[in-house]
């Protein structure tokens, strides 16, 4: 499903998760650091049988679903006593740690994009960490962000186009719900106790940190089920892809995707520092519905026109799935 169709190993999942255990180890002995580590563990497992053996999509979202679990136990041993999840909140909770594992293992298709959008997620919580308007648990303790921006960093130096390896599944699975948990503490930490996260300004929060991989996520499974595609398949028919197919360059499409999730991040950021008022919600979600329909569609209109594989000219006719 990568844009190029020469294989590269996947050892990048193998970096961050000696990063993950070598920082948790920096940590005193508790349940929080062990709870973290083995959540990271069994998601790269869990990727590691599907980069080695092409794991069937339902088992892999089982295996994604126990993992989101284990991720579940940690997150409420993350929360401060005074917040405990709903029900429904748990239930949002597994569903999004399920949903961003596959987002971040989308966009894992072209070279430096993976790790270009994590490092400016980690710099966007570390920002906020200094500014002091996000507070700090394990999930982003100062220890856990540098070692995993290091790791990030050594990543893309070989990772950057033209890239030498990729993160794979073992990468990108954890790396995912290691953003989706911490996107969930830090949306219920921000967020006044009586605002429930399963609420539009709850799932707001939530989205805006989900950022350029949820777009995509979004965009590439409406434009396979408009042509009646598998979504869960692989293919090169990604955002991403639809920039590259128009300015042929991957380091302008880098940019272009890497200015979309600092914006996202950043409107997030501003959220958290001035606790902007239930009555701004809908011109946010205005915003940002014009900010996706502006994108999505002309992106759409490609699909259909190539048939999802934008290494066709933009004239072709529609194909058959």
């Amino acid at each position: 499903s990568r844009w190029n169709p020469i294989p590269k190993p996947t050892y990048g999942g193998w970096l961050f998760l000696f990063a993950i255990i070598l920082v948790t180890l920096l940590f005193s002995p508790s349940l929080v650091p062990l709870l973290f580590a083995s959540a990271w563990l069994a998601t790269f497992l869990i990727g590691y049988l599907d980069d080695r053996f092409g794991t069937q999509p339902i088992l892999k979202l089982i295996g994604q679903s126990l993992s989101a679990l284990l991720w579940l136990w940690t997150l409420n041993h993350a929360l401060p006593l005074a917040y405990s999840l709903s029900l429904c909140e748990q239930v949002i909770f597994v569903l999004w740690c399920v949903a961003l594992m596959n987002a971040w293992n989308f966009i894992d298709n072209m070279d430096g994009m993976l790790g270009l959008l994590f490092l400016v997620h980690l710099l966007a919580i570390a920002i906020g960490i200094l500014a002091g308007f996000l507070p700090v648990s394990l999930l982003n303790h100062p220890v856990v962000l540098t070692g995993l921006i290091i790791a990030v960093t050594v990543f893309l130096s070989v990772n950057l186009p033209p890239s030498w390896i990729f993160a794979g599944d073992k990468g990108s699975l954890p790396i995912g719900a290691y953003i989706a948990t911490l996107s969930f503490w830090l949306a219920r930490s921000v967020l006044p106790t009586n605002v429930s996260l399963c609420s539009g300004w709850g799932l707001l929060i939530l989205g805006l940190q989900g950022g350029y991989p949820l777009f995509d996520l979004i965009a590439v499974v409406a434009g396979r089920l408009l042509r009646r595609y598998p979504f869960w398949a692989g293919g090169r028919d990604h955002f991403n892809h639809w920039l590259y197919f128009r300015s042929h360059s991957e380091e302008r499409t880098l940019f272009i995707v890497g200015f979309l999730h600092i914006l996202l991040l950043s409107l997030f950021l501003g959220i958290a520092s001035d606790r902007l008022l239930d009555q701004h919600l809908t011109i946010l979600i205005g915003v940002l519905l014009l900010l996706f329909s502006g994108l999505a569609i002309p992106y759409w209109r490609a699909v259909l026109q190539t048939g999802g594989d934008f290494r066709q000219p933009h004239n072709t006719t529609l194909a058959k799935p």
